[in-house]
């Protein structure tokens, strides 16, 4: 049986301090606080063996999603909600590199490729949440560029 484990990040990019009390850390976006939670929910596939999700109000720009596979091969696909919208560059190159190199710095993470428009594949042992993590801070990095294309 899985039960659902809240894990809930306040970034804060203005000022990154890192300061980890009982899984919380603190960002700052610009000189609003946006507060984004990261859930470990019951798969939805019976594919799957791990699922998380981010949830905040506005999920075309930092909605993700991260699903562990029953593959020894490719284990994770990560579902960045944001690179479906993103067409134009530079915006485009600078979202897609980014989550890619962000993967790819993962202790643990052997392999990051795109697989798709908005899914990455990822292998190694790198967990689903610190998978979240690194997806959201390249989102938040990019945010107010990535809010202002999408709601163009």
């Amino acid at each position: 049986m899985y039960f659902k484990l809240g894990l809930l990040l306040v970034f804060t990019l203005s000022s990154i301090t890192n300061a980890i009390e009982t899984n919380y850390m603190s960002f700052k976006v610009i000189s609003n606080s946006i507060t984004v939670g990261i859930n470990q929910t019951a798969p939805d596939d019976e594919r799957h063996l791990e699922q998380w999700v981010s949830d905040f109000p506005d999920m075309d720009i930092l909605g993700i999603a991260a699903y562990k596979f029953d593959e020894s091969e490719s284990p994770w696909g990560i579902y960045v909600y944001a690179a479906e919208f993103i067409r134009e560059d530079p915006l485009e190159s600078q979202l897609h590199k980014g989550i890619t190199d962000a993967l790819e710095k993962l202790p643990g993470v052997t392999k990051a490729f795109q697989e798709d428009r908005e899914v990455w594949i990822i292998t190694g042992s790198a967990t689903g949440q610190e998978l979240m993590e690194a997806c959201l801070m390249k989102l938040l990095e990019l945010y107010p560029e990535l809010k202002k294309s999408i709601r163009e």
